[in-house]
């Protein structure tokens, strides 16, 4: 049962790969760059969804893992450099929202909501995706992964967040599609959160993982956040 306590003004901090925006392919083109070079076994579409999720070093070490390539730290490193500048300019090939999140973050502002974007993908990725494909939104937050900065489901950029729209814990409400942003929202004590499935993950796994209130098109998820 889906239960119906996202009352009044809100703070919705949305994830972006898999919840927002469907990267899967531009993420597996750009991982099987790195595979072409080193001459590993290319993913397709199911594992680059498998690997997703806690950053895109850590889907690359996944990857040479999935190819049975034995890599350490700093050639790990480098390829990961070298993704992240193909990735750059290569990050709004096939990627798009999802039917009717234009529609959806339009009725966020309307209701007055305040709205952010927290993703584990590098920040300057997360800026390009963003301003290409929202490129009139005006959204009170975005971040992305930063050097130093922890990732996901670490709560830092939460805290940041809250600072940001002026919001109380109570009022912030974590969008995602995995178990990363669950475990997010779990981390922050006060927030509430509700689940994607049309996203990276499974419906199935979603479930035998504990992960609720679930939601599978953006008519359910208007009906959680707003009546």
């Amino acid at each position: 049962m889906l239960l119906y306590y996202f009352r009044g003004m809100a703070a919705i901090l949305f994830d972006l790969d898999g919840t927002l925006v469907d990267t899967l392919d531009d993420i597996k083109e750009s991982i099987n760059y790195i595979m072409r070079k080193k001459g590993c076994m290319e993913i397709d579409r199911e594992t680059t969804r498998k690997v997703v999720g806690h950053g895109l070093r850590n889907a690359l070490k996944e990857a040479f893992f999935h190819s049975a390539y034995v890599v350490d730290e700093d050639e790990l490193m480098h390829c990961y450099d070298d993704l992240i500048n193909f990735y750059e300019y290569h990050a709004v090939v096939y990627s798009r929202p999802y039917e009717n999140v234009k529609e959806l973050l339009g009725e966020v502002k309307r209701r007055g909501d305040s709205v952010g974007i927290l993703s584990n993908k590098n920040d300057v990725i997360v800026r390009k995706i963003v301003n290409e494909l929202f490129p009139c939104f005006p959204f009170d937050y975005i971040q992305g992964a930063k050097e130093g900065k922890s990732l996901k489901p670490d709560r830092w950029a939460v805290d940041e967040f809250r600072e940001k729209v002026n919001a109380r814990y109570e009022e912030i409400i974590i969008v995602g599609d995995s178990e990363v942003d669950y475990e997010t929202m779990k981390n922050v004590p006060g927030v509430k959160g509700v689940f994607v499935t049309w996203g990276f993950r499974d419906r199935r796994d979603m479930e035998a993982s504990g992960i609720k209130p679930l939601v599978d098109n953006i008519d359910k998820l208007e009906e959680v956040l707003w009546n």
